[in-house]
């Protein structure tokens, strides 16, 4: 019977964390002590562990520049009446405080009241926002009430956090694929950038170049005189990337340097005419993945796939 009440209190707290978008256990620091009762007393004093959470780390273990985290305190009371019977619950109406002492940013909040997070409602709610790389350690402290606890003092419990900012980086692949929508076109535009570094500045932007590579050819069209054909080509362009995070997300920009481009084919001269393409925006998870982006254009239709790998 102990066992299964426990097993429910822990069922509901993991059901509750699971809920929340984007929640992320990271790391579970605690520092835990008994209030000293009276000599003789024959009556167990609560025990008390200080567990610490962070979103939006997306168990990376570190931050990246300009990724403000948040950051979830709350206080796990343990108490047993008897040696045969557990009691667990998370206690609120008090304040916590937390000191950044590793230098790389600061804390919009040094104190926070448990019981305010609206997720959380036992949490107290800090956002951390990164300046600088290096490593990083936050001290929280908190006094625990002898009205609240029922223990013969109040109680001093404290916790850390310990993380690096980095200067984060990912490699991106990208396949661009054109295709005119004319029946009676034959020509496909299929381009490619491979093994992109995408790098952190001290701005917390990140940018990066690459060579954009698109192959022409035609192709059988169904109807078509195939007496005409043009001849492949390659085309290799200059492409500039830069990005932004915004909480778990980072936004891309590749902007591609407009070039010349000849087609020769066996039944018309030769011809040069001017390629410019239009920037691509893709908005991918910073735990990297891939998107799809489609776009229609006059008497064609153009699809690129982004994929973003972080790099450690």
């Amino acid at each position: 019977m102990i066992s299964n009440t426990q097993g429910r209190k822990f069922a509901g707290s993991r059901l509750l964390r699971n809920s929340l978008a984007g929640l992320v256990l990271i790391l579970l620091l605690g520092s835990s002590m008994e209030a000293a009762g009276s000599a003789g007393s024959q009556q167990t004093e609560p025990a008390f562990t200080f567990t610490l959470y962070a979103r939006e780390l997306q168990q990376k273990g570190h931050v990246c520049l300009g990724e403000n985290i948040n950051i979830l305190a709350r206080v796990l009371m343990s108490h047993e009446p008897n040696p045969n019977r557990v009691r667990l619950e998370y206690v609120s109406g008090f304040p916590v405080t937390a000191l950044v002492s590793g230098g790389t940013g600061t804390m919009t909040s040094d104190k926070a009241w448990l019981g305010m997070d609206l997720d959380v409602p036992e949490a107290s709610a800090f956002t951390f926002e990164p300046t600088q790389a290096g490593h990083e350690k936050i001290s929280f402290e908190t006094v625990v009430p002898s009205s609240i606890s029922l223990a013969s003092v109040d109680t001093q419990v404290s916790g850390s956090l310990e993380f690096d900012v980095k200067k984060c980086k990912y490699r991106m692949d990208l396949i661009h694929d054109f295709r005119p929508s004319a029946a009676a076109s034959r020509e496909r535009r299929l381009g490619v950038i491979e093994n992109a570094t995408i790098e952190q500045g001290d701005d917390g932007v990140y940018r990066g170049s690459a060579n954009f590579e698109m192959d022409f050819f035609d192709v059988p069209v169904s109807g078509v005189d195939s007496s005409c054909v043009g001849e492949p080509s390659t085309i290799v362009s200059s492409a500039d990337i830069t990005g932004t995070s915004a909480g778990a997300t980072l936004n891309l920009t590749i902007t591609y340097e407009d070039v010349e481009y000849t087609r020769v084919s066996n039944c018309s001269p030769a011809g040069s005419t001017t390629l410019s393409f239009s920037p691509t925006h893709a908005t991918l998870s910073i735990s990297g993945g891939s998107v799809l982006v489609s776009e229609s254009l006059p008497a064609s239709r153009m699809t690129v796939r982004v994929m973003l790998l972080p790099v450690e």
